[in-house]
């Protein structure tokens, strides 16, 4: 790992490599400022964020990181990160690539096309158990949010057990009419974050935070489309009020901040994307190729080691074998 310079770190990137070879812990902190991760989701293609996340646990690079905010499946690698398994998480998404997790074609039978419910409280809680006691020392962990009333984000924290930080990751998750009925929390209907922000940095900086390192799971020339007039269609007259609207605004709010991200990593200062390379492999929202899975995970892996400037990483997917628990 190349070693910093005697000046004060200048990028957020700078600084958690100064914080690395120094051994700086939370809590004993000398340099007077907050460094989080920002992790997007995107359904599966999250599994590029995650390999990022995997990639830095790796290295022994998160004891260096203060708070963690993802959204939407960036969500879920956080929250793996945060408590020290983000590579028990990264195999979530080769878990999801059958009919069972995703199948539009149940939503003519009136159920959820996407099965969160089975993903949180069959795979992760009873096969892959997060750990309660890293969460309460590792990094500040945040699932984003948005409220479906007012569209607003809303950070998801203070957590002081494993049930309700599992609820906040699974509301950052959920889309109503796809998964379901709205999810409440504090009694106010939330929906999946990447309605309000995919990419959680300013939630990070509203959250204290002074240097934002960005973990992206698309390129960071990717720019959303306008979603078909038959979906938001669709939307309008079966899903929740409201939703059709915050879902047709998304495309603009991802695309402005895909465009500042751009530019602000370009002057490396306080806030930094990593993403992967342009040409890397397209990772689908539902994607069935469990090959493309690992392909997006290890293109997710690498653009995290050449950001921070060691050599080049091949991270080995080891498949686990997971025994269930009674909870």
């Amino acid at each position: 790992m190349p070693a910093p310079s005697d000046a004060e770190p200048r990028s957020a990137i700078d600084l958690l490599l100064a914080r690395a070879a120094s051994g700086s812990t939370r809590g004993n902190r000398t340099d007077g400022r907050v460094l989080a991760l920002a992790i997007e989701g995107g359904g599966l293609a999250g599994v590029v964020s995650g390999g990022m996340c995997v990639a830095l646990e790796a290295l022994g690079l998160i004891d260096a990181i203060d708070a963690i905010y993802g959204t939407s499946a960036g969500a879920l690698n956080g929250l793996f990160t945060a408590t020290g398994q983000a590579a028990k998480g990264a195999t979530n998404y080769e878990d999801t690539t059958g009919r069972w997790f995703a199948n539009p074609a149940r939503l003519l039978a009136g159920k959820p096309a996407v099965d969160l419910e089975y993903l949180f409280e069959e795979i992760i809680r009873k096969r892959k158990p997060l750990n309660p006691v890293a969460l309460a020392f590792g990094p500040a962990f945040f699932a984003l949010a948005t409220d479906i009333a007012s569209g607003a984000p809303v950070s998801l924290g203070s957590f002081d057990n494993i049930d309700k930080v599992m609820r906040a990751a699974w509301i950052s998750c959920s889309i109503p009419y796809l998964s379901g009925p709205p999810m409440l929390w504090d009694g106010r209907p939330m929906a999946d974050g990447s309605l309000a922000e995919s990419m959680p940095y300013r939630a990070a900086q509203r959250g204290g935070a002074t240097d934002v390192i960005v973990l992206r799971s698309r390129p960071s020339s990717r720019r959303k489309a306008p979603y078909p007039k038959r979906v938001l269609t669709v939307l309008r007259k079966r899903a929740y009020p409201g939703l059709a609207d915050l879902v047709e605004a998304r495309t603009a709010k991802y695309n402005a901040d895909a465009e500042e991200l751009a530019q602000l990593t370009a002057e490396r200062g306080h806030i930094m994307q990593i993403a992967p390379p342009a040409d890397s492999v397209h990772v689908r929202q539902l994607e069935r190729s469990r090959a493309k899975i690992r392909a997006g995970f290890a293109a997710g892996a690498h653009a995290a080691t050449a950001a921070i400037g060691v050599p080049h990483a091949d991270i080995l997917w080891t498949p686990r074998a997971y025994v269930t628990v009674d909870v």
